[in-house]
């Protein structure tokens, strides 16, 4: 079984304190919204849209955070910050290879759907 590599940890945490913080969180969120796709509460509210829009508020903060921690510029192009943000995924599959179901939405998401990818993240840099 994979586990944390604390090391790396380390270091990414020293020199992208913020990135490092935010990208922690939106691997919850994915893992989330991977885990209650079609599924409803016993009273029929939609688990999987609580989960995409907790999806869409962290993929927004790691932008910022991206930012503010000068990995990306502040005028990146949308399909230049999705690839920076399939590094940050990929750093941290590095880091925490645990988060499976948050890596396989990932893929779904930023690799298979790009073009899906682009115009939101486009929407979350206005």
């Amino acid at each position: 079984m994979a586990t944390t590599d604390y090391e790396l940890e380390s270091i990414f945490y020293e020199n992208h304190p913020h990135t490092s913080n935010a990208i922690q969180k939106l691997l919850m969120a994915m893992a989330d919204v991977y885990n209650h796709r079609d599924k409803r509460s016993f009273f029929g509210h939609d688990k999987g849209l609580k989960s995409y829009e907790k999806f869409d508020k962290r993929l927004k903060e790691l932008i910022n955070c991206m930012i503010l921690d000068e990995l990306i510029p502040l005028d990146i192009s949308s399909n230049d910050c999705r690839r920076a943000c399939c590094d940050i995924i990929n750093m941290a599959m590095k880091i925490w290879p645990n988060w499976q179901d948050a890596y396989t939405f990932a893929s779904e998401y930023f690799d298979k759907k790009p073009n899906e990818a682009n115009s939101r993240i486009d929407k979350l840099l206005r």
